[in-house]
């Protein structure tokens, strides 16, 4: 911002030049020019961190991604884990509900 008042006071100045010596008016004009190199090169730092800002934050956002895929693979890993223990709790059920119909039949017999 101030370099921005600088500038418009410079340029102010140079207005008036008409009024003072050759000297005064190249040095303003140098001074003036001199603002506008730094103001470009503000605006120059300012687009590289606007860029380097997005840079980060897409880096961010593939992490966040990278994270949430392997989460949701460990939870279907563990999910599948957990059908399977459930299915082998079944067989081994059954196949004891099994053996007691079994005894039981035995005994009617008997």
């Amino acid at each position: 911002m101030k370099k921005i008042i600088v500038s418009a006071l410079a340029l102010g100045a140079l207005a008036l030049l008409p009024a003072c010596s050759q000297d005064a008016k190249e040095e303003t004009a140098e001074a003036a020019a001199a603002v506008g190199d730094d103001i470009e090169n503000i605006a120059a730092d300012a687009d590289a961190t606007v860029v380097e800002a997005a840079d980060a934050v897409d880096e961010a956002a593939d992490t966040a991604a990278n994270k949430a895929e392997a989460a949701a693979d460990k939870a279907a890993d563990k999910i599948d884990e957990a059908a399977d223990k459930a299915r082998e709790k079944t067989g081994e059920a059954l196949q004891k509900a099994g053996e007691a119909v079994g005894k039981a039949g035995d005994k009617l017999k008997n």
